[in-house]
């Protein structure tokens, strides 16, 4: 009986620390609520070009088609942008 109390108590502290260290950790890797907001200002087209795509079915057979590759620019209240294409089956 006294192991078992013995087992309980320890069991219990180490989820206690346990619990304790995992808090910490998260609120270490928290944004404070004085950063400020990073937000996006707009979208821009920057490119629209077509090109020609091929691809091989199991029997060997090529397949063409043609798609649209878009590249757009994103801008951010911060000064930051970023580029990213879409492709668009024509």
């Amino acid at each position: 009986m006294k192991s078992l109390i013995l087992i309980t108590l320890i069991a219990t502290a180490l989820l206690t620390l346990g619990s304790s260290n995992v808090a910490a950790a998260s609120s270490d890797t928290e944004v404070p609520y004085f950063a400020p907001k990073v937000f996006k200002v707009k979208t821009a087209e920057i490119e629209r070009c077509q090109m020609q795509k091929l691809v091989m079915k199991s029997n060997g057979e090529a397949i063409r088609f043609w798609v649209t590759v878009v590249t757009f620019k994103d801008v951010f209240s911060d000064g930051s942008n970023r580029i990213w294409k879409r492709t668009i089956r024509a």
